[in-house]
């Protein structure tokens, strides 16, 4: 039933309650029950929006297979530039570890924000593959007309972290000081993490005194670490 209606949506009609009643079974943690709201929603003659794909796509997150009929059915509804479309699309594909169909809709998109970068990279990132990474984000700078954001560097420092790589942790912490990204609460942290793996304790203290903003994280960070070593405040 469903494969037909996805060839021929019917008229529109009350799509905003029918987006409404799947996000609610998205919430409650049943996509397979959002899937089934949406496949009602076309029996009844509402066609999807621009929220309804997204919707769609955070289920098909959750069930392996369906990532899939969800990029087709978009694809063929019209919501191919759709970034917000494109974009919970590669975040579906890569929770399910499909990063050549991710790539392939990134490489699709005829526009791209700082979200599509920084989910591709994300996904190198969890492959530890740093020299993808690395390209990954050189080509946003450089050919994607934005910079990484605070989630962006600090999903570079927690592979750099993985991989016992202090140069380049070293590295994303000089962008982020030029950037103005450093006092960031969430790459303050990263790179607290960062320096107490890879290089010292006393370098991550050093960065936390040198810190004008910390916060409950910054502190467990340098507590955790100090008991982990078997040292006392």
């Amino acid at each position: 039933m469903l494969a037909a209606l996805l060839r021929n949506p019917p008229l529109s009609s009350g799509t905003a309650r029918w987006n409404a009643a799947i996000r609610r079974r998205l919430e409650s943690g049943h996509p397979t029950e959002a899937v089934s709201a949406f496949s009602a929603m076309l029996q009844t003659g509402s066609r999807p929006d621009a929220f309804t794909l997204p919707l769609l796509n955070r289920a098909a997150a959750s069930l392996p297979g369906f990532v899939g009929t969800a990029h087709c059915f978009g694809i063929r509804a019209g919501f191919g530039r759709n970034v917000y479309f494109c974009n919970t699309l590669l975040e579906a594909y890569i929770r399910h570890g499909l990063v050549a169909p991710a790539c392939q809709v990134f490489d699709e998109m005829r526009a791209r924000d700082v979200v599509s970068w920084t989910t591709l990279v994300s996904a190198y990132a969890g492959a530890w593959d740093l020299l993808e990474v690395s390209q990954l984000v050189t080509a946003m700078r450089t050919n994607g007309d934005c910079e990484p954001s605070a989630v962006t560097l600090s999903v570079v420092l927690r592979a750099c972290t993985a991989m016992r790589d202090a140069t380049g942790g070293r590295q994303v912490h000089c962008y982020a000081l030029k950037s103005g990204w450093a006092g960031d609460f969430l790459v303050l942290n990263s790179m607290l993490t960062h320096l107490s793996r890879t290089s010292s304790l006393e370098d991550a203290a050093m960065l936390f005194e040198q810190s004008p903003r910390r916060d409950m994280i910054s502190c467990n960070i340098i507590i955790s670490r100090v008991f982990f070593r078997g040292e006392h405040c």
